[in-house]
């Protein structure tokens, strides 16, 4: 199969596509990509296949040399089908430049196969990346992680389900681990966005914004309007 090259839209990326190895357990249905349309917070490392049989997992592989492999995730096969069945990892701790990704496909009687590589390369480098926040349904503290490359301001903004700006703040950060607490408390259900600023450098997380009694009874369905703002 020959080399293939892609562009996406995904920001500061520059993509490289290889085709993917096959065997008799896994045909994929296409080789492995990347797509970060909605997501600004990492490599977004997206595959299908068209035919599983006894698949058990797929083990996702990360190399900043593409040599060395380490093992950075798993996700769970759909074990036998023969419908096309797509998979996403998303892999939010980038800070290298480049980075390197390939699958290790894992059927339940312990036979493996290997991927070919994709090249992920940032085209720009982060001032800052969000490496960790808690649960997206939130029913009051939105507690998230920033690792800042510099020191300066953060601007950080809450936006409505219909786009509009609810509030706005803004706080010095270190170079290093920052923690940004932001309180939903007082505003109504429904879906939101959280936008971090650093100059020209913009990240996104969408929350979800829930009562207690939801949190209580998650089985029992709101009757409250499911728009924010």
């Amino acid at each position: 199969m020959t080399l293939k090259k892609l562009l996406t839209a995904f920001p500061l990326l520059t993509l490289l596509f290889f085709s993917s190895t096959l065997n008799a357990a896994v045909a994929y249905s296409a080789p492995l990509s990347v797509d970060g349309e909605e997501f600004e917070i990492g490599n977004l490392l997206e595959w299908r296949t068209s035919s599983e049989i006894e698949s058990a997992y797929f083990f996702i592989e990360k190399s900043l040399d593409g040599v060395s492999f380490e093992n950075i995730g798993k996700v769970e096969a759909a074990g036998n089908s023969d419908e096309e069945v797509s998979y996403r990892y998303m892999d939010i701790q980038v800070i290298d430049e480049e980075a390197f990704y390939r699958l290790r496909q894992t059927d339940i009687d312990g036979t493996e196969s290997l991927s070919d590589a994709v090249m992920v390369k940032k085209e720009m480098t982060n001032q800052f990346m969000i490496i960790n926040f808690s649960t997206i349904t939130v029913t009051s503290l939105f507690e998230v992680t920033i690792d800042a490359m510099t020191e300066g301001e953060m601007e950080y903004s809450l936006i409505s389900y219909r786009g509009e700006e609810i509030f706005s703040a803004k706080q010095q950060v270190i170079n290093g681990l920052n923690e940004f607490q932001i309180n939903l408390e007082d505003e109504k259900e429904g879906k939101y966005k959280i936008v971090f600023r650093m100059d020209d450098e913009e990240e996104k997380l969408n929350l979800m914004k829930v009562d207690d009694e939801i949190k209580k009874k998650p089985n029992v369905a709101s009757k409250r309007s499911s728009s924010g703002g």
